[in-house]
This record gives structure tokens, C-alpha cells and sequence, in this order.
């Protein structure tokens, strides 16, 4: 039997925290038959790619490809569109505060029995959000 694992990712805040964090995953693998491929490993890294964000050290950043996807949508004709945005935003939501609030209007337009109109508060809402994104956000852990 075959198990291929994509991106087995060990973070620790010391370098002394971080060997021992891959001694018990080497012991796990061992224990359990797993083999990890030396060609397609990286250790000690400071920087990488990780679900869609930039890990640096102790600090998450949104991927700007995202970010830029996000930006270029421009504003929302229909409700597919709205909910194509919603969706993108929605994946970056640790980053943007008061995200719900910001997309509140453009939800309501997603209702059942709602129609798709442009209006000031959506404009608004749209702008929001995309000046929280051009600050290129990031958390700290």
C-alpha cells in the first residue's frame, strides 16, 4: 500500500522544540510505515508556502497571488459573482477585521427572494474590503 502525504509541515518556536517536534514525527512515521522522501524535504526553513499563506518565522502574511485575485474581481453584477467574492474574501477572513460586517449588504443580496442592486452601502462594503487587502495583512502567532 501506497500513502502519498502532501505537505507534512512541523512548526516550532525554538530550534531546541523543533528537533524534538521531528523526533516524534520521524517516530511516527517509523512506527506506522510511513517513508518521507529525502529529495522532496526541506528542515529548518524560515520561510514558506503553506494553505494558500507565507509562514516567516513567527509571522503568517495572505499570499499576495490571492490578494490580487480578490482585488482584480471588481464589483459584483449578479449573484454568482457575489458569491464568488464572498467565498475568496471569506478564506482571508483572519486577516480582515469586521469581515462579516464589511460583506453584510452583499450577503443580503444572496437572500432567496432578494434582487442584485448596486447601492452606496455596497459600494462602500466592496471598497472595505479591498483597502483591509491592500494592507497586506498578516497575524503574529
Amino acid at each position: 500500500m501506497v500513502i502519498y502525504l502532501d505537505d507534512l509541515t512541523v512548526f516550532s518556536k525554538s530550534d531546541e522544540d523543533h528537533l524534538h517536534h521531528l523526533r516524534i514525527v520521524f517516530q511516527k512515521c517509523r512506527k506506522f510505515g510511513i517513508s518521507l522522501n529525502p529529495k522532496t524535504s526541506f528542515f529548518s526553513m524560515e520561510e514558506s508556502k503553506l494553505l494558500g499563506h507565507v509562514i516567516f518565522k513567527y509571522v503568517i502574511h495572505t499570499n499576495l497571488s490571492r490578494v490580487e485575485a480578490i482585488s482584480h474581481l471588481g464589483l459584483t453584477r449578479n449573484k454568482k459573482e457575489i458569491q464568488s467574492f464572498n467565498g475568496k474574501t471569506n478564506f482571508l477572513r483572519r486577516f480582515i477585521p469586521n469581515l462579516a460586517e464589511h460583506l453584510k449588504e452583499m450577503t443580503n443580496m444572496l437572500k432567496k427572494d432578494s434582487e442584485v442592486k448596486r447601492s452606496l452601502e455596497v459600494n462602500k462594503s466592496f471598497h472595505a474590503v479591498n483597502v483591509a487587502l491592500s494592507t497586506t495583512p498578516s497575524l503574529t502567532s
